[in-house]
């Protein structure tokens, strides 16, 4: 689980809320100097519309095990959709 953060339009966010399988780009450092990887994030029933948060599944399914460990001691991860559009902290891993 996850605190999934899409920032607000007006600060450089999605135009659209995400819904369904969201399935960004997640990096380590917001900066970008180390590789992204897909993440899935599952939204449930309303979508997620910039400016909000919530708690969500999120999934990293091809992430190599270095990439893991370096996302577990993260204190936050950031979501590149073209540009950075949000954030995420994980709340627990499995």
């Amino acid at each position: 689980m996850a605190d999934v953060y899409l920032y607000p339009t007006e600060a450089g966010g999605k135009t659209q809320p995400a819904s369904g399988i969201y399935r960004p780009i997640a990096f380590a450092r917001k900066d970008a100097t180390e590789a992204g990887y897909g993440c899935l994030i599952e939204i449930e029933a309303q979508p997620l519309r910039p400016g909000e948060h919530r708690n969500l599944s999120v999934s990293f399914p091809m992430c190599e095990d270095e990439a893991m460990r370096a996302f577990r001691s993260a204190t936050k991860l950031y979501l590149w959709e073209g540009r950075f559009v949000g954030e995420i902290t994980l709340l627990q891993s499995n």
